[in-house]
């Protein structure tokens, strides 16, 4: 039988948040929500990510959320486990805006051997005008298979340059780049 919550868990301490330095280098921001499993005791037991706006903050919130404590919560019986979902927001300080891609998203298409989808994650060097000045592969699904025409269209791209104190800046930044496999 379950019974009704009669009172939630409570955080009794701030999160303590550990910014990613590899996000913080290329100005990635956003929101990961995640689940926290909280014992009898007020204890986390388990923290799932349940969304994520980019997987280099879920580490951070997994760990920020486990190592907080709550009051637990109670039953009518007394107290209980019970799951609690929480949303981190990542948001670097200061008057910077980060660089935006100008018009569509490329796609590539025509990939072959490499099974059903793929994608790749570039760290981008840009310089004041939004231009991409060189580029490395951070993660990829196609392990380092890069094509011509996949280094000729990240070359190509072109960028809303960041802007700090508003004027433009150069910077860096991982974009993900999806490609269809035919």
């Amino acid at each position: 039988m379950i019974e009704d919550i009669v009172k939630s868990p409570v955080m009794v301490e701030k999160l303590k948040i550990v910014y990613p330095e590899n996000a913080r280098r290329t100005n990635i921001e956003g929101k990961v929500t995640v689940s926290a499993l909280i014992d009898e005791k007020g204890k986390v037991l388990r923290v799932d990510v349940d969304k994520s706006d980019h997987p280099w903050l879920d580490d951070a919130a997994v760990e920020a959320m486990r190592n907080v404590k709550f009051t637990p919560a109670i039953t009518k019986s007394g107290p209980t486990k019970v799951w609690f979902s929480q949303t981190i927001t990542f948001k670097l300080n200061g008057d910077v805006t980060p660089a935006v891609l100008i018009g569509k998203a490329p796609e590539l298409d025509n990939i072959k051997a490499f099974g059903d989808r793929a994608g790749i994650d570039v760290a981008l060097k840009l310089d004041h005008q939004g231009n991409v000045t060189s580029f490395s592969t951070v993660d990829s699904t196609l392990q380092g298979h890069l094509t011509a025409r996949m280094i000729s269209t990240i070359r190509n791209m072109t960028f809303e340059p960041a802007k700090s104190d508003g004027g433009p800046v150069s910077s860096t930044l991982v974009y993900s780049l999806p490609l269809k496999i035919r």
